[in-house]
């Protein structure tokens, strides 16, 4: 099993308890520490390796059944995933399981950044929008079916200007380099909107959330 942007290993310690055959790679070489840290602490030895972005994950082909990616894949360019998935899935095939978390539209967080990204559009400034599901639609384009599934829901309470006091604090929005004026005249008129939906931006908003795995399944090549 490859797990890609496995961080400090919150999903990666229980997946290398589960396989021996672990490996995890991440950009983060401190945030692996910590994941070596705790799995030695557990009495597990992960195969962990820090890549650059972009570098090609240190697998043989052939060698993985399964590439896990939670909150992670869709940070990738998606031509790329499917292309190596695809090489990586060799003569045996290969399960893809990409993991994320969905929220309810009407939650504060949902609504915060579609507020935001109305306002980011009409300077001109796309972000990142849509990228979330672009791995689904080039696996469904290459002819490949994706199942999701949700497998754990909780709720969660979140203010309105929880999301403003985070993006302030940010250097830019979405990776994304913006200069301080033009940054805080996006915000504030982002501001202005919300308390038109909300009145009170300091109110706890509950709404549910949602763990989704999606599985693919990439036949062996010819």
């Amino acid at each position: 099993m490859l797990d890609v942007g496995c961080g400090t290993g919150e999903i990666g310690l229980e997946l290398c308890a589960a396989h021996p055959g672990y490996v995890g790679v991440d950009v983060a070489p401190e945030m692996l520490a910590v994941f070596a840290r705790r799995a030695a602490a557990r009495g597990l030895r992960p195969t962990l390796h820090a890549v650059e972005p972009g570098a090609a994950w240190p697998v043989p082909a052939s060698e993985v059944a399964v590439v896990f990616g939670s909150r992670s894949l869709h940070l990738l360019e998606a031509g790329s995933v499917l292309e190596t998935c695809a090489s990586l899935a060799g003569r045996r095939g290969l399960h893809l399981v990409e993991g994320g978390v969905e929220r309810a539209r009407d939650s504060a967080r949902a609504v915060m950044r579609r507020l935001r990204r109305q306002r980011q559009r009409a300077i001109g400034h796309e972000g990142r929008s849509g990228r979330k599901h672009a791995l689904r639609h080039a696996l469904e384009a290459a002819g490949y079916e994706p199942v999701s599934e949700v497998v754990a829901s909780w709720t969660v309470a979140h203010r309105p200007s929880d999301s403003l006091r985070f993006w302030r604090a940010l250097d830019g929005l979405d990776n994304v380099a913006l200069d301080g004026p033009r940054k805080a005249a996006l915000l504030d008129a982002v501001e202005q909107d919300a308390r038109e939906v909300y009145g009170d931006l300091d109110q706890l908003v509950a709404s549910e959330e949602r763990y989704v795995l999606t599985h693919t399944w990439l036949p062996a090549r010819e």
